[in-house]
């Protein structure tokens, strides 16, 4: 298809501010009680101040059973050379936060800026702005393809664990990442006046949407999403939120991305602020981390209840697998319920709105890990039932066994009892007299056999 547009009429995305956050996770085998706060360290400095998105985003009844750390040490990584010729020396700063005492997200935080909107040594410093295809290069060179970040995260769990007395799983790195572009170098539509985050956002629709289809090869390189389809760039992202009309938040399935241009109209405190404590200035990529764990969990959910699916739908299983089964379900139905009862702790509604609809995925995965769970369990009532019949036609069959059995055994005794008569009764010592008890007796027991049979019988049916 063709694009509306010419590719030289195309605008580009150059920035001269821009933070990419990379995500991890870890559940906690046994997680503590109380408050999320930490034991005494150095490694970890807890971020307690008043713009602190635990404050801002979490209700007052949770607030106290969660907490965001810094940790002390950053990650230098070999300089990069991007495509423009601009060389950065990145610096990745590392966060932990703590839901409840049982999930760990671990936050890997690249921020690149000239300095001109906020003074930050920390900072990864560039001598000009970034292009578009710099950035695609940073997302899929020095973050995606980066072991030492995930090294990073399991030494960083590895020390918090220790420092909480926590007894804590295998971290798992993400998929999603979580993008925001707060300053942006010259050339938006407009006059400075009439910038708002929907303007930057249909303004350089076409930079945005190769940042969410940073992973295509074919187009992440060389200005080549300049020829993405109107098609391509109209259905990039699943959603767009307005945020105090100066920024606008975009996700896709695995990216967040939030624009704006935080010195306009002005710079407020507060964003400076989170620039400083976080690397970036946006609750809706600070919840992005929280959700990916919702869509991480639920993924995983999902395909443990299949492949316990496929075992309960064996033809052949015993009541000793069944036992396994029922408690493999139980353990996927406990942990589904601790992560919902995450989702829970947010206070405002934009908030919930924005969960609500960034997780509507991996809400989709949990309905249907939950229907398997219940198809499970309607397998196993059936697998129960023929295995119960089974076991009823089995005892009734060994029951006529033992009935027959007894038959001759009683016949035998008859016999025996007849011979104990004639010796005590000379006068019966006849064959006539032999030949009635006999008879009586066979008639006896074969009554005995015929109702004992008809009960076997009905019972099996």
């Amino acid at each position: 298809m063709e694009t509306a547009v010419t590719n030289a009429a195309i605008p580009e995305l150059n920035a001269n501010g821009i933070s990419f956050v990379s995500y991890a996770h870890a559940y906690c085998k046994t997680a503590g009680q109380g408050s999320a706060t930490i034991l005494p360290s150095n490694e970890f400095t807890p971020i307690e101040s008043d713009d602190a998105y635990v404050r801002s985003v979490f209700n007052s009844d949770s607030r106290m059973e969660h907490q965001m750390y810094k940790y002390k040490e950053e990650t230098i990584a070999p300089p990069a050379k991007l495509p423009t010729g601009v060389i950065i020396k990145p610096k990745f700063h590392h966060y932990i936060t703590v839901y409840r005492r049982n999930l760990i997200l671990f936050q890997s935080v690249l921020v690149c800026c000239r300095n001109e909107i906020i003074k930050n040594d920390d900072f990864t410093q560039l001598a000009s702005s970034i292009s578009t295809d710099d950035i695609l290069y940073i997302i899929n060179n020095v973050i995606m393809r980066n072991d030492d970040l995930f090294a990073k995260a399991r030494s960083v769990f590895g020390a918090f664990a220790k420092c909480m007395k926590l007894n804590v799983g295998p971290p798992k790195m993400h998929r999603f990442q979580g993008v925001q572009i707060w300053d942006i170098d010259d050339g938006f539509a407009g006059s400075p006046e009439s910038v708002t985050g929907k303007s930057l956002s249909d303004y350089y629709e076409y930079s945005l949407a190769a940042i969410r289809y940073h992973d295509l090869e074919h187009t992440n390189h060389d200005g080549l999403w300049k020829s993405f389809s109107d098609d391509q760039v109209k259905n990039a992202f699943e959603h767009h939120e307005d945020i105090h009309e100066s920024h606008q938040v975009m996700f896709s399935e695995a990216v967040c991305i939030e624009i704006s241009q935080i010195n306009i109209p002005k710079t407020t405190e507060i964003s400076i602020k989170r620039l400083y404590n976080y690397g970036y200035d946006s609750t809706s990529i600070w919840l992005w981390g929280y959700i990916t764990v919702l869509d991480v969990l639920y993924r995983s959910y999902y395909d443990e209840a299949n492949n316990l699916a496929s075992k309960a739908f064996e033809s052949e299983i015993s009541e000793d697998v069944i036992i396994s089964i029922e408690k493999e379900k139980a353990r996927i139905k406990g942990k589904m319920n601790q992560t919902e009862y995450l989702m829970g702790i947010c206070d405002q509604d934009r908030h919930k709105r924005f969960i609500n609809s960034a997780s509507s995925k991996a809400c989709g995965k949990k309905s249907l890990t939950e229907d398997m769970l219940d198809g499970i369990t309607d397998s196993m009532s059936r697998v129960l039932s023929a295995l119960s019949a089974k076991t009823q036609k089995r005892n009734a069959r060994t029951s006529i066994y033992l009935s027959i059995l007894g038959l001759i055994l009683g016949l035998t005794f008859v016999i025996q009892i007849t011979r104990f008569v004639v010796d005590l009764n000379p006068s019966w010592n006849n064959a006539h007299a032999t030949l009635v008890v006999c008879i009586s007796a066979m008639v006896l027991l074969a009554i005995v056999f015929c109702l004992i049979w008809k009960l076997l019988t009905k019972r099996m049916k």
